[in-house]
Formats: C-alpha cells, structure tokens, sequence
C-alpha cells in the first residue's frame, strides 16, 4: 500500500514510533502534535529536542507536514499509507459487529445485483459513513434467457437474463397488440440469432441490423427489440453507486452531496471501483481527481464472484477516520459479499 518514497525497513525504530504517535494523535484530536505531547506517548522517550529532530526528518522524507512554523507536525498522505501497511494493527471484529452484518446480509434475495447494494447499505450503517461499490461486467456476459409474458393484449413483461445470474425486467406496450403468433415469432427471432451473443453486441448497430432483415413483422415487433437491446446495454455496462445518503450529506454537506449524486459517481469513482486487484486500497484526494474529494479517502475492497473479480466495495471518510476499525469491517463484508454473490450464481444454475 506504501506507493512511494522511503521504505519502511529504511526507517529507524524511532522514526516508526515517532510516526505512528503522530498519526494516532492527530486522528483522535485532529490537532497539530508537537514534541511534548510525544514525550507523553512514546515509552522511553528522548528529549523533546530529539524528537523535533526526528519529526523533521520525517518532514523531509514526506511523512509529516508542519502547517506553520511554530506548529506541530500532521501526517501527509504518504505518512498514513505507511501507518495502514505498516504500523497499524487492526482491530479484531467483535462477535457483535460480525453478527449485525450477517444478519444484515441474511435478508437478501438470491438476485446477484441486489446483494453489492445490501452490503454496501450495511456498511454505511456499520461505520457512519457514505458507502460506494462498483460493479465490473465482464466482457464473457451473455445473453442467457429472455421470455415475454403477456399482461393486457397490448402490454407484456419483458424478462432478460444474464449468463452471470442477474435478471432485468420490463413493461413493454404494443400499440396494435401482440398474439401469440407475434409472441412465438419473437422467441424464434430470439433463439436463433440473439441467444448466447455477449451482452456488449446488443447495440444500437446491431438491432438496426436486425429490424432490417426481419421482414414484414419489423414494425410489430420494434417495441420489444427496441427495450430488449436497451436493457442489454443496460445489464452490459458496469456500474458505480453511493449508499448512505444521509451520511453522504452528513459529511459533505448539501452542496458537493448533490453534486456527488448527480454527478452518480459513474464518472469519477468508477474507475476506482473496477479497478482489479485484490489488495485492501486507501486513496486519498490528491489521487481521485475529484474536487468533491479533494480532502477526503476512500478505502476500498475487492469482491468477486465464482473466484473472478467483480468489483469493489468502501467507504468515503475523512483523512481521521479510525482506519484500524473501519478496514476489518470493510475487509469482511467483501467477504461476506463474495460468498452470497457465489451462493446466488448457484441458486440460478439450480
């Protein structure tokens, strides 16, 4: 998680300690710390003289900053990503927490799109925070089942499937009204040329095609197709979202919240969330080119289904957020989020 700058093996004992003082410190009081309050926390500490000098080195190395002259020292960006990979020793989860999330996550459906949502709505509940996750469509998705289910004689339930478990429906009308020959038609059209074609080829492009060489059903058969190919662009496309909306504008305020929920986060944090790579991640504002989070981190974690990446989950916090709690929570709801994403993939094949 250390991205750059000095190893952790290249500093002295003292300087870790020295370090991981600070960082403890400033999130509790979010106060510059000074040399005396160290003398205070540090077990066999050096005079106050000494570990100026070695809050300076620090300083120099990019660990710390000293906001003014005269001011104590706050960790930078670099300095808490060595503290988390380095210095910080996580909390163990309490049965209680781990049974709140369990119990949370028990009330899911054995529908895959619906679990990431739960889990993050649980975690922003555990910890306060805004929660965000992502989901990767991968480029083998297909096609996997479609049915119309008639509803009047000139509307009907559309129903598309996955070949990665997630169901899409619609409401389709006809104004002309559809029988049961024009519905047989759609299903052989359907069979024959769009079963099992990946998601990505239900474009634009391809349903022009397609109208073109259906013949004199075209026009019949256009509201469906139409819907059909928009909810495969739809299920094809991956996806960023926030949960926790009242933590959301909790810690942001109304302004830059609602800048955040149009702007739905596709944009800006969707790259950071299908990102592959399995390791827990602490990005800072300076790395999200996001000016809404210019002051802000966001801790991530993987999750995957049937042992392929699929995305991942976190939180948005500020830079004093009590990583030592906050990341053994993310780190197991991703794994309890993993095992119901697997679960589900098997409910569907059953």
């Amino acid at each position: 998680m250390l991205k750059q700058g000095v190893e952790f093996t290249e500093l002295t004992p003292r300087k870790r300690a020295v370090l991981a003082a600070v960082i403890k410190t400033y999130i509790e009081t979010g106060e510059p710390v000074g040399s005396k309050v160290l003398t205070e926390l540090i077990e066999n500490a050096p005079s106050s003289a000494t570990l100026r000098n070695e809050m300076s080195d620090l300083c120099s190395l990019g660990f710390l900053a000293q906001p003014h002259t005269s001011a104590g020292r706050v960790p930078t960006s670099l300095g808490y990503n060595l503290y988390i990979s380095s210095l910080m020793e996580p909390e163990s989860l309490g049965d209680k927490v781990k049974d709140f999330i369990n119990l949370q996550l028990g009330a899911v459906g054995c529908e895959p799109q619906s679990i990431p949502k739960l889990a993050a709505d649980t975690l922003s509940e555990l910890t306060g925070l805004p929660a965000v996750y992502g989901f990767c469509v991968g480029k083998d998705v297909y096609l996997k089942h479609t049915e119309l289910l008639p509803v009047t004689r000139k509307s009907g339930i559309l129903l598309l499937v996955t070949s990665d478990g997630r169901t899409l429906s619609r409401m389709v009308r006809f104004p002309d009204g559809i029988d049961n020959s024009l519905k047989q038609r759609f299903c052989d059209i359907v069979s024959d040329r769009l079963k099992y074609k990946p998601i990505g080829e239900l474009n634009k492009v391809n349903l022009q095609n397609l109208m073109t060489t259906i013949g004199l059903d075209s026009f019949a058969l256009m509201p469906i197709f139409t819907e059909l190919f928009g909810m495969a662009q739809e299920a094809g496309s991956s996806k960023a979202q926030i949960s926790g909306i009242s933590n959301l504008y909790n810690l942001f305020g109304d302004a830059a919240a609602n800048k955040l929920l149009t702007f739905n986060s596709n944009e800006g944090l969707l790259p950071f969330l299908t990102e592959d790579g399995d390791e827990t991640k602490v990005l800072f504002g300076n790395e999200l080119n996001i000016s809404e989070l210019a002051d802000k981190v966001l801790v991530l974690k993987s999750y995957s289904w049937n042992d392929k990446f699929c995305g991942k989950i976190g939180v948005i916090g500020n830079s004093r957020m009590s990583y030592e709690q906050i990341i053994p929570s993310i780190e197991y709801v991703a794994s309890r989020l993993s095992k119901l994403m697997n679960d589900a993939k098997f409910d569907m094949e059953d």
